[in-house]
């Protein structure tokens, strides 16, 4: 906190990144006094209160821009190469669940499969662990580099 109050005692602009919604991102912004932030992962950015979506052509309309990531079919094909209940992780090199921010081989493999089947626009984005299950998803078994 000291670090921001420094940072906006000498006049630098912070500007907030998270991967949370804008409702959430916005009003932490405003309680530094910011007018800019950048809210869904880097989806959109909020510059001066001017949304700019940075969606490779994918804006929100009749359909939000995610049914229209899920109409394209890349979610169904990452969750078929990846089904819920499998640790993509075990399957990585040696000390590959001790990993806290590198992105895993698997992800790399994801990126790879989803560019060849015309997705190469979307960004897959490492969440990290989860840490409570889904009553959606009992399966699913969490690790330190999920995908």
């Amino acid at each position: 906190m000291r670090a921001v109050e420094a940072l906006l005692r000498a006049g630098v602009e912070v500007v907030l990144m998270s991967g949370r919604r804008r409702g959430a991102v916005a009003e932490d912004a405003r309680l530094f006094g910011q007018t800019s932030f950048i809210y869904e992962a880097g989806c959109v950015l909020v510059l001066d209160s001017e949304e700019q979506w940075l969606t490779d052509g994918l804006l929100p309309g009749e359909r939000s821009v995610h049914e229209q990531i899920a109409a394209s079919g890349a979610p169904a094909l990452l969750l078929d190469a990846y089904p819920a209940g499998s640790s993509t992780t075990s399957r990585g090199p040696p000390g590959a669940r001790s990993r806290t921010c590198s992105a895993d081989s698997s992800t790399r493999r994801s990126r790879r499969a989803a560019a060849r089947r015309g997705h190469g626009g979307l960004r897959l984005v490492d969440n990290g662990v989860v840490r409570r299950r889904s009553r959606r998803w009992p399966a699913f078994r969490t690790s330190a580099a999920t995908t």
